[in-house]
């Protein structure tokens, strides 16, 4: 998949889970693979899936510069870049992306568009 492709020469990792349910899960084994902290700032709209579970201590709010890694849920991806595409709102602080050192986006497989155009 073209997605795929350009996600990874942007130097981005890319996991695939079915439902939303099995994000903590994937996050986890993130977090793990690169020997970081078990603890993130999240979407408001992340807030109920079962982080405590998978032993990640998610916060639901917006990042503050000392938050490391940010959880986020994402409007679109563009595949013909690899590049994603945020919506900012109460539900989804626009700085718990950009702002950690670490980010963990969220993308439905059918948020992915072949172009900008499209999103």
């Amino acid at each position: 998949m073209r997605f795929l492709e350009r996600a990874a020469a942007l130097g981005s990792t890319v996991a695939e889970v079915v439902g939303q349910s099995a994000v903590p899960q994937a996050v986890r084994r993130c977090l793990e693979t690169q020997v970081l902290q078990k603890s993130v700032v999240c979407w408001p709209e992340l807030a109920a899936l079962n982080w405590q579970g998978e032993g990640v201590a998610a916060e639901a709010r917006a990042a503050r510069a000392s938050d490391l890694i940010g959880v986020t849920g994402c409007f679109a991806g563009i595949a013909e870049t690899g590049a994603l595409m945020f919506l900012s709102g109460v539900t989804s602080p626009a700085a718990t992306s950009p702002l950690p050192e670490t980010h963990i986006a969220i993308l439905p497989a059918g948020r992915i568009l072949s172009g900008m155009e499209e999103a």
